[in-house]
């Protein structure tokens, strides 16, 4: 028995000693930029803004052969892990004046209206899940932050059914969006963007 023990320690400790962490971007989170695994074509990155929204100071954007798409993050109250919901890119974002706190910009109601006359209204029930993950592949608890480190993995289940099925949805009301096909995979670093 004992001499199991110790050929079990001796397999274990070495093992677990080399167990290695995943590389992360060593730059800022709205710096970090991320490829889809097996995609390369498919960028992605966090896009700081200058006016901070409810649930993150962030966007994230993900670059296709065809387009860049914008997404805000939203979260519950409590349990119930992050999302992300279709947006306009940050610079038409940051020049909106709110009017009242919780008021949609212009912007984001223009979409909304485009969306709904193009037909292309999402399943309400349809969540694109937005999960990232650290060097020892925690995941992270909420939406992410710009003073956050950026994230070593990022994973987005649903993506793929929103630009295949709901395609102006996801181009923020876009009409001349197309519809696209992108793999389910992880996100990995790139780089850092200058």
């Amino acid at each position: 028995m004992r001499g199991n023990l110790l050929l079990a320690a001796a397999i274990c400790l070495p093992a677990a000693a080399n167990a290695q962490m995943l590389d992360a971007p060593q730059c800022p989170i709205d710096k970090a930029i991320y490829v889809l695994k097996g995609a390369p074509e498919f960028t992605a990155g966090f896009t700081r803004l200058a006016h901070s929204r409810m649930t993150s100071d962030l966007l994230f954007w993900i670059k296709s052969p065809k387009r860049t798409f914008w997404f805000g993050f939203e979260a519950p109250n409590g349990y119930g892990g992050v999302w992300l919901s279709p947006s306009v890119s940050a610079a038409l974002l940051d020049k909106e004046d709110m009017r009242e706190e919780g008021e949609a910009p212009p912007a984001i109601k223009d979409w909304e209206a485009s969306a709904k006359k193009a037909g292309d209204e999402p399943d309400p029930l349809q969540n694109i899940t937005f999960d990232t993950f650290g060097p020892d592949l925690t995941a992270a608890e909420g939406p992410p932050q710009a003073n956050d480190p950026a994230p070593s993995r990022i994973f987005m289940r649903g993506i793929g059914q929103a630009l295949w099925y709901s395609w102006t949805w996801a181009a923020a009301g876009d009409p001349k969006a197309e519809q696209e096909s992108i793999p389910t995979a992880m996100w990995e670093p790139k780089g850092c963007a200058k």
